[in-house]
């Protein structure tokens, strides 16, 4: 189905997914040595909602430093069908995202910390991102997001002013990242989750909102389970997360770009058995089956105060 696979860019359906594609250091030298929740010397306003989203979306710095990796799967909706996908994070800015099209094909999209690579059908073996879709990719694509590590020298964050989203008084804060993107995110004033991500697509220009409808508490960490992506105001896809495992023990090579002998001659598919297996769950044939990695049935927001 190449028409889905060109124009497919994964949504920011997990909390953990956002990054900046940034020049040298690479972003794992320059937060390595930070807080990722450090407020000092902020504007004092920017730093009561960030303090009260971080207890709310990590569970406080205690927690967050618990948690080293995830892998998840879900099913994203779109006009074409739908089709599940998995994703596998490290931190703090390892991912890789596969989605399975009808015909079994597959469409890989990674980035290693400095390389981000993707496998569009019918293409056998792994190619360069090109330059627009990499620059969003990885700033939607690593572990924490964005409002993690709000002291990285060349990142600023300002409050917009309040706003309502649904029926939920927001406050925006507006980041703006060294490579000169920005994004806003919309904070609800009450609980302190995010409801709302805007941002521009690189390629082409376009306003992307996310805007989420469900969340669920998993290792005290809030997962953003099911979102409404719409491109210039206009619904383009759902996507939602069904399983997530903490803490799987991913390691760093299973983000890197694979060598062209790990695909056959007749085949774009990775060989999941193989030695580059990926490590991952799949969804149950039977809906009923048990899910020993099931989100909870509830939210249950830790308390922000």
């Amino acid at each position: 189905m190449p028409s889905l696979f060109t124009s497919f860019r994964l949504p920011v359906v997990f909390l953990f997914l956002a990054c900046a594609l940034t020049a040298a250091p690479l972003f794992r030298d320059a937060v390595k040595d930070l807080d990722p929740m450090a407020v000092e010397g902020l504007d004092p306003k920017v730093a009561s909602i960030l303090k009260k989203y971080y207890a709310a979306s990590f569970g406080g710095p205690a927690n967050w430093a618990l948690i080293e990796d995830f892998r998840f799967e879900g099913v994203l909706d779109m006009p074409e069908g739908t089709f599940p996908f998995f994703g596998y994070l490290r931190k703090p800015d390892y991912s890789k995202i596969i989605l399975y099209a009808e015909d079994a094909s597959q469409l890989v999209m990674a980035y290693d910390g400095s390389d981000a690579w993707q496998i569009v059908p019918p293409a056998r073996g792994p190619v360069d991102m090109p330059a627009a879709t990499a620059a969003d990719f990885v700033r939607d694509a690593s572990v924490g997001g964005r409002l993690l590590y709000p002291t990285l020298p060349g990142k600023t964050i300002e409050w917009l002013g309040d706003r309502t989203v649904g029926d939920y008084r927001c406050a925006d804060l507006r980041i703006t990242l060294p490579s000169g993107q920005q994004i806003t995110y919309a904070i609800d004033r009450d609980t302190g989750l995010e409801r709302q991500k805007i941002s521009t697509n690189t390629m082409n220009g376009q306003l992307e909102t996310l805007t989420h409808q469900r969340w669920e508490v998993f290792a005290g960490v809030v997962i953003l389970a099911e979102s409404i992506m719409t491109v210039e105001g206009k619904a383009n896809y759902t996507s939602r997360i069904e399983r997530v495992e903490v803490n799987p023990g991913l390691v760093p090579a299973m983000f890197e770009r694979p060598p062209d002998i790990a695909y056959g001659p007749t085949s774009g598919m990775i060989d999941i058995e193989g030695p580059f297996k990926m490590p991952g769950l799949r969804l149950p044939a039977n809906p009923e089956q048990e899910n020993p990695f099931a989100l909870p049935d509830s939210l249950e927001v830790p308390d922000a105060k």
